[in-house]
């Protein structure tokens, strides 16, 4: 297995119960175990809850401890029914330092994954934190598997050329490169681009296509980088852009060879998104925005190499 991200969430600083849990979590070094610990304390408002909700679903970790009060069980109730609205699937192990089998119960129905209550072992809490973790390693590999089935299903066709294309999607998704597909109109180009995106970690993003063909060339910068109110006569409003709409999904850009015509200043501001992941709006050079975005672009003019065989070419 994997070295597994383990973030414990300490609501209850001023007990000993975080501390203790973070020793006995580091004390092996054997493990395999990458531990971030973050204490805070906790707070009755809604807005704290949605705060911890967002650090929650951000942590980017393989399992979580969410370490209580007995005096802040509702908040912990709180936090877990906001979990559960907005849909995220987080595996989370509640350490309070005391409370009623009733209040356990309670969490539990909301959607933790178990609970530990002090005094604290190794010998109670390894065997949970494992069989967490390979219950979540199953669980992926059988949604990987569902996914790319149910995500190539509309790819149909039989030439050896066209199902050594469709083997790439799978394999190009687990990627975070950007990618290039060409091929003549009507070889399923944007559904290799869906597909890439619906297997792909960033599947419950945006999906944001654009053809780069129905637009004015003129116009180009202004859909994908927008503009902030008042650049321009009648810029009422302002307008985030294309590209940041699809911040953290997928840039999807039909007939991309439209660029090679486009006004040099578009073609670099684009190429240095490319290269930096940033951005800024036109007329606004003092502010910038960090971006995460994967670019599938197509083309329909196909290389010599791939004018032979009719189908979509994934570079």
């Amino acid at each position: 297995m994997k070295e597994a991200k383990i973030f414990l969430l300490d609501l209850n600083p001023s007990s000993k119960v975080g501390s203790v849990l973070g020793e006995i979590l580091s004390s092996f070094p054997n493990l395999g175990v990458q531990l971030k610990h973050e204490s805070q304390k906790e707070s009755k408002s809604a807005h704290c809850v949605g705060e911890l909700c967002s650090l929650l679903s951000g942590c980017n970790s393989d399992l979580i401890f969410v370490v209580l009060s007995p005096s802040h069980l509702a908040q912990g109730r709180a936090l877990f029914q906001s979990i559960s609205r907005e849909g995220m699937e987080l595996p989370i192990i509640v350490v309070p330092e005391a409370c009623e089998p009733d209040d356990m119960l309670s969490l539990l129905k909301l959607g933790a994954a178990d609970f530990i209550t002090p005094p604290l072992k190794a010998v109670d809490i390894l065997p949970r934190l494992w069989r967490l973790l390979e219950h979540k390693q199953q669980t992926q590999t059988l949604t990987h598997k569902l996914k790319e089935k149910l995500g190539l299903k509309q790819m149909v066709g039989e030439s050896p050329t066209f199902l050594n294309e469709t083997k790439k999607i799978p394999v190009v998704a687990r990627c975070d490169a950007s990618v290039l597909i060409s091929g003549e109109t009507g070889t399923g180009k944007e559904m290799c681009a869906r597909s890439i995106h619906y297997l792909s970690p960033r599947a419950n993003k945006p999906f944001v296509p654009f053809n780069c063909g129905a637009i004015p060339t003129d116009l180009l910068e202004n859909e994908l980088f927008g503009h902030v109110q008042g650049a321009f006569t009648g810029a009422s409003t302002p307008q985030p852009g294309l590209i940041r709409e699809a911040d953290a999904g997928t840039l999807f850009l039909d007939d991309v060879t439209v660029f090679l015509s486009c006004p040099r200043s578009s073609s670099c501001a684009f190429s240095r998104k490319k290269s930096t992941g940033s951005l800024a709006p036109q007329r606004c050079a003092r502010r910038m925005y960090e971006l995460s975005l994967r670019q599938t672009p197509i083309s329909r003019r196909p290389s010599r190499k791939e004018s032979c065989a009719k189908t979509s070419t994934i570079v």
